[in-house]
């Protein structure tokens, strides 16, 4: 159709089917909701982030850990290689600084050490209710382990999020 100028005008209208939207939309949602591909870079940050924090008593967490009891340090220097609070052997912040033992799926990540049964882990963090055992907060996430989640998972973000604009054939 002429205009007055003589231009040729254009008019383009689409309905995409409501269906195809709906299938489009939930693809986009198990794309972004499937962090398979952040966990094994993930994992190993996060396992070092609480070695730093036992090495730094907490106080990365904002919690200063209390000292041993008299008793306890005078049992511990028997047959511990360290008087620090939470290292006995050292090995618990070896395997940590080398890098946990990460599983993982789609939408979950667990970290863990090798070759034990971290029964006391739990105590160790919080505390027991009798208060033989005082709390020392290690397992909470430090300034650098949140940067390092916000970087990766944003990352993840912004990749689903140009795949979707790619297979849409939209420009990025």
């Amino acid at each position: 159709m002429a205009g007055e100028s003589g231009a040729f005008n254009y008019s383009f209208e689409t309905r995409p089917s409501p269906f195809a939207l709906v299938e489009m939309y939930r693809d986009l949602a198990d794309d972004m909701a499937d962090f398979s591909a952040v966990w094994p870079r993930l994992g190993p940050l996060l396992g070092k982030g609480l070695g730093v924090n036992i090495t730094a008593q907490g106080s990365g967490l904002g919690e200063s850990w209390p000292g041993l009891s008299r008793p306890y340090a005078r049992r511990k220097a028997k047959v511990a290689r360290s008087g620090r609070p939470l290292v006995l052997t050292g090995e618990t912040l070896r395997t940590l600084q080398k890098g946990p033992v990460v599983s993982s799926g789609p939408g979950f990540l667990q970290i863990g050490l090798r070759g034990k049964k971290w029964i006391r882990n739990p105590a160790l963090n919080f505390g027991t209710v009798d208060g033989d055992l005082p709390r020392r907060a290690y397992m909470g996430f430090n300034a650098q382990m949140i940067r390092d989640t916000e970087r990766l998972m944003g990352e993840h973000v912004e990749k689903v999020l140009d795949e979707a604009a790619t297979r849409m054939g939209s420009p990025k």
